[in-house]
């Protein structure tokens, strides 16, 4: 389990790592006048939440290290989702009602669309115009949400985390009319990304902190699911 843990985090840092070699394509209104209704895609979403430390005591002393590492990685995982279980707190759900109200508020007409949840990624094809009658359709993907620390003390505390790509693109041709990424507590060097800062209310110095405060950290992963899809919607001002 440790093992596949461990290629699971590091398959987690080349996606991550993928989100630079994507360029940003501001949304232009005068160029899509007649984008009236948007099918919005069943976002991709990753099967559970994390609690990811980036910088790790077990770094520095390899495959053992990394296991050990994984392990660790394994169980604050755990804990997180068991505490939005209990919570009853549905990121996903409320990542999809927060987008939705943004563009409803900017005059979208907003079309749910079903599609594969589990994709990891963008949609490799896009439905026919005519099959959902819409204008353009939205493709998010989250590629982690979560809990991060950056590194190890009370300088890098856990705070929440979400991370996600974002395209538009024209229902009758394919055409590409934005695309952007949004991360809400960013640690990666990454330029043309749109970074919102975590809410500093929600910092746990160490994990166990977290633990202590199951309402609170299930709180934290809401905002950060709110404000990442408020973001969203604001790329097609």
């Amino acid at each position: 389990m440790k093992i596949i843990r461990l290629g699971v985090a590091m398959a987690m840092l080349m996606a991550l790592a993928a989100c630079a070699g994507q360029p940003e394509i501001p949304y232009d209104r005068t160029a899509a006048p007649n984008n009236k209704t948007i099918g919005l895609l069943t976002p991709a979403w990753p099967s559970s939440p994390v609690s990811f430390l980036a910088s790790n005591v077990g770094q520095s002393f390899g495959l053992v290290g990394a296991l050990v590492n994984a392990g660790m990685q394994e169980g604050r995982d755990a804990d997180l989702k068991m505490m939005l279980d209990n919570q009853k707190v549905d990121a996903n759900a409320q990542f999809v009602t927060a987008l939705t109200a943004n563009l409803q508020a900017k005059g979208f007409t907003i079309v749910p669309v079903t599609a594969d949840g589990r994709r990891g990624g963008y949609m490799k094809k896009y439905p026919a115009a005519a099959a959902d009658k819409v204008d353009s359709y939205l493709d998010v993907a989250v590629i982690q949400y979560g809990y991060l620390a950056a590194g190890i003390g009370s300088d890098s505390p856990y705070r929440p985390w979400c991370e996600s790509l974002v395209k538009l693109v024209r229902a009758s041709d394919g055409a590409l009319l934005m695309q952007d990424s949004v991360t809400y507590n960013s640690w990666l060097d990454i330029k043309n990304r749109v970074k919102l800062s975590p809410d500093p209310d929600y910092a746990f110095a160490k994990w166990t902190d977290a633990k202590a405060e199951p309402v609170k950290t299930a709180q934290g992963v809401s905002i950060a699911a709110k404000k990442t899809a408020e973001a969203i919607g604001d790329l097609l001002r």
